[in-house]
């Protein structure tokens, strides 16, 4: 009889758990379900970019030369960083062993070109020289002075250092600056606008060192002659384009 009277209570006690059960109104599921309102930030920020930065095209540094027919050429050298005004200008200044044996040289003398460290309103650059010398050339060779001042305004325009002109100075003043567009020397900052051989290729080939020489050589008509192209790379031979 004892075993019996355990036996009901122990029934008893599992239909009031069954029936505590049925009004919680748990839900068993047979599957798995999605979990709905989750807050955003739980499991905390997430990132993804496919996006590579390409650090070797950000410090590319176009330079312009002279070519043997006087006419400007633009030739990307490479660089471990980002060139700075001054930078770039002692390298037109002092041209290397790579874009000489192109071929190429330069009209911008050793006369102590030095770039102010910041840029002035309306993106204007100045930059000063030593001496004289300069001065006297606007009289005696202003075609000259005229293809410095195209050489660097090219140049330093590329730089994305936000210069967009250039003035050179010396103990006088600003050096005058004899444009295509004019009879006389100008006395005014110069942009990239005022030189036909600024507008080039925006992807030249990059200048290599080597030691044999092939020159790409592109002409533009009409006047005025365009920016011409140089790239240094295995043979001799010397190729013409005409751009109509």
């Amino acid at each position: 009889m004892s075993g019996q009277r355990s036996f009901a209570a122990r029934a008893q006690l599992l239909a009031v758990a069954l029936l505590t059960l049925a009004g919680c109104a748990i839900a068993v599921d047979s599957a798995p379900r999605p979990v709905a309102n989750v807050p955003e930030d739980l499991f905390g920020p997430t990132t993804s970019s496919t996006e590579v930065p390409d650090d070797k095209a950000a410090n590319r540094l176009f330079l312009y030369f002279v070519n043997a027919s006087n006419n400007l050429v633009r030739v990307e050298l490479p660089r471990d960083a980002k060139a700075t005004p001054q930078e770039a200008i002692d390298a037109l200044v002092a041209p290397s062993q790579d874009v000489l044996t192109a071929g190429l040289t330069t009209r911008v003398p050793s006369l102590g070109f030095t770039a102010n460290p910041g840029i002035g309103d309306g993106g204007v650059l100045t930059v000063t020289v030593t001496g004289s010398e300069l001065r006297d050339t606007v009289d005696n060779d202003p075609q000259k002075v005229a293809k410095i001042y195209a050489q660097i305004v090219c140049t330093v325009s590329e730089l994305g250092a936000g210069a967009t002109q250039v003035e050179i100075k010396d103990e006088e003043g600003q050096i005058p600056v004899l444009l295509s567009t004019g009879l006389t020397p100008e006395v005014r900052p110069v942009t990239r606008s005022d030189f036909a051989e600024c507008h080039a290729d925006p992807t030249p080939p990059a200048l290599v060192p080597t030691t044999t020489t092939r020159l790409v050589t592109t002409t533009r008509r009409p006047d005025p002659p365009s920016v011409t192209e140089a790239t240094v790379a295995p043979g001799t031979d010397t190729a013409t384009t005409v751009v109509p």
